[in-house]
């Protein structure tokens, strides 16, 4: 089927199918591991005493890289430092943003993270 160019379109080989999938996943990993290393410098200059003391242990891709899940630890109580971290979260976001350097910056969902688990 000819596309605008009147050229036909390529079928995707299936042989390179595995390829694509493989880096798709490799650069997802990337954009988490620059997410973890940011939130990891941005925190303990944060001015909440509650974010100085958190923890990032890993980001994951939640849905894609729209959304993206931070783990994280702390000794504090959880119901406060999860406030604490969805009242910083706008200025989070936007320090991810100015480290990865994307189109859309992926929203942030923080997990508490028990590292026995």
């Amino acid at each position: 089927m000819p596309n605008e160019s009147g050229r036909r379109k390529r079928r995707p080989d299936p042989f390179f199918e595995a390829s694509r999938r493989k880096q798709a996943q490799r650069k997802d990993l990337q954009v988490c591991a620059q997410v973890a290393r940011c939130l990891w410098e941005s925190l303990p200059m944060a001015g909440d005493p509650l974010l100085q003391r958190v923890q990032v242990l890993e980001v994951v891709p939640a849905q894609g890289l729209a959304v993206l899940e931070v783990r994280i630890w702390s000794p504090e109580p959880l119901v406060q430092t999860l406030q604490a971290l969805r009242k910083s979260s706008s200025w989070l976001r936007e320090e991810v943003a100015q480290a990865i350097h994307r189109k859309r910056v992926p929203t942030l969902r923080f997990v508490w993270w028990h590292p026995e688990m």
